[in-house]
């Protein structure tokens, strides 16, 4: 396990005092490691000043007194001039520190270098040993707002609950977009502030989206704040990389690298996946951030050349969920290949309804499409109790909703419905779930996880879009396929600065499976999978922690 902790003072010690908790005198033990800092010059994101949901980080009145106090009424949007120093960012230092050994199964607990506090985490069983029933939480899109801080705390309650009723629980999924600093680096100590209570105890697996390359982000404050364990994967990149955690083998792969055959990302994927031992791990999940499939009038069509180059690849392999966000909303789908129902494709889970200031993604397609089974323009999280090999529960459960006339636009009740009236969404939630505050469904895959020989015929329409020569960057590849989707047989519906805390966080895998064939009728009754609801977090203006899975 890795602990990430973050200090404003260079004295104190890259250090972490731990000890096994399942032994009968537990040793503390000392490991140490290394710290780091950056600085970046800031953006200026309309987002800052006039948030669609949430409060404002900052009024245009601060941030013109540190572009240029002379023009008062003119805030200057985009990438601040580099010769200003009140633009710069200078990053705390960011410790990293590895326990190990740590066995599977095994509850630990640790206390950070220059805090007294005592955060503890179980590591998830070997692949291999795995112990049902196996619970993740799961989300995307999160941000900072109030609708987010109740998703997390959700999570916490519901991986709280899970080991309170003898299911192991030790991961989160966050398919990208984290903290939505959007280039005013600050948000990141405030968003590790926020995820503590939640991170210092269950691993976040991530995987970047937009919000941290754009605006000037580039992935640096990404990559330097959450390392995945692509070293130990066999990947040259933190933006793809797997792991075995207990039943599940979890791939992420990054949705703005090039994605062709022969490019870095394809290769590595072709070897991850041809060293997949299923006798191992029973389950196989993939996260990304761009959606291949969904149903929203928003981000369409963004990742066709993804998924042209990517689907049949995953589908041969036996994938059983894709994991994505982007699209501020939640959607499930029926197992699905190539834009048709598909027995053995993969069931796909839209997941960007993590309660981020820009508000819910409206309105959706009409009629919707025969592979859509849910669909909610709200705010909630995710959470997948895997039984055995074969069977597992999901959940969705509402938290919130985007409301004009709330305070802040936003109606913490979870029985709400949507009313929009942000800058690229507006009216009511139109989907004939918007009444529903929960979707809980049984999810069952086929022992046999090889389509062939599960009965499945591979597919001969998919074409991978192989770029031209010194073209390799997806948003091109993207532009240029766009063509060949009209007429293909495929329809595709996707398309001031404050002072810094410390900051704690695990990482670790979770995954869905699907019922062969035709949406399970089998239902849970809400009252049965509905966790208790949580009071929204507040800030802890304290040192803060988390941890991360080498």
């Amino acid at each position: 396990m890795i602990v990430i902790f973050v200090t404003q003072d260079d004295t104190t010690p890259s250090e972490v005092r731990w000890r096994d908790l399942d032994v009968d005198e537990p040793q503390q033990r000392l490991a140490t490691g290394s710290s780091q800092t950056y600085s970046q010059l800031q953006w200026i994101d309309p987002m800052l000043i006039d948030p669609a949901m949430g409060a404002a980080t900052s009024t245009a009145d601060q941030v013109v007194q540190l572009q240029d106090p002379a023009h008062k009424d003119n805030v200057i949007f985009g990438l601040g001039m580099y010769n200003n120093p009140n633009l710069i960012y200078n990053a705390p230092l960011v410790h990293q520190v590895s326990l190990s050994p740590c066995l599977g199964g095994a509850s630990y607990e640790y206390v950070v270098a220059g805090d007294n506090r005592v955060h503890r985490f179980t590591m998830p069983p070997d692949a291999g040993a795995a112990q049902y029933p196996y619970t993740f939480g799961m989300t995307a899109d999160l941000g900072q707002t109030a609708a987010s801080e109740a998703n997390v705390a959700l999570l916490r309650r519901t991986l709280a609950n899970a080991d309170a009723e003898g299911s192991t629980a030790t991961v989160v999924l966050l398919a990208g977009d984290l903290a939505y600093a959007d280039g005013w680096f600050s948000r990141w100590d405030s968003f590790g502030r926020m995820m503590e209570p939640l991170a210092a105890e269950y691993a976040v697996m991530t995987t970047g989206g937009n919000h941290e390359i754009g605006t000037g982000e580039a992935w640096l404050s990404y990559n330097v704040r959450y390392p995945m364990p692509h070293q130990s994967s066999g990947s040259k990149s933190n933006l793809w990389w797997s792991r075995d955690v207990g039943p599940v083998h979890l791939v992420a792969l990054c949705s703005y690298a090039a994605t062709h055959p022969g490019s870095l990302q394809y290769r590595w994927l072709e070897r991850d996946l041809a060293a997949l031992d299923r006798q191992r791990t029973p389950w196989l999940i993939v996260q990304m951030h761009v959606p291949w499939y969904h149903s929203n009038s928003l981000h369409r069509d963004e990742a066709v050349a993804m998924r042209r180059n990517m689907e049949l690849l995953l589908y041969k392999a036996g994938v059983d969920l894709i994991i994505a966000g982007h699209v501020h909303a939640y959607e499930r789908t029926v197992p699905v290949l190539d834009g048709h129902p598909n027995a053995c494709g993969p069931v796909h889970l839209t997941l960007g309804d993590g309660g981020n200031r820009e508000g819910a993604a409206l309105p959706w397609l009409e009629p919707a499409p025969s592979w859509s089974a849910f669909r909610a323009g709200s705010f909630g999280v995710g959470a997948l109790r895997i039984h055995n090999e074969t069977h597992a529960l999901f959940n969705w459960t509402r938290t919130s909703c985007e409301d004009a006339s709330a305070p802040e636009h936003i109606n913490m009740d979870p029985t709400c419905e949507t009313m929009a009236n942000g800058p690229w969404s507006f009216g009511s939630d139109d989907s004939v779930h918007a009444a529903d505050h929960v979707d809980p469904e049984w999810l069952v895959r086929p022992k046999q996880r090889d389509p062939i020989l599960a009965g499945c015929l591979l597919p001969e329409l998919i074409e991978v879009q192989t770029p031209p020569p010194m073209r390799t960057n997806t948003m091109t590849m993207a532009k240029t396929s766009a063509a060949r989707v009209e007429t293909s047989s495929f329809s595709s519906w996707q398309g001031l600065v404050s002072a810094v805390p410390l900051a704690l966080t695990v990482v670790l895998a979770g995954l869905i499976g699907f019922r062969l064939g035709a949406r399970s009728s089998r239902r849970m009754s809400p009252a049965d999978l509905l966790p208790a609801r949580l009071e929204v977090c507040t800030e802890q203006e304290q040192e803060c922690a988390y941890l991360a899975m080498p």
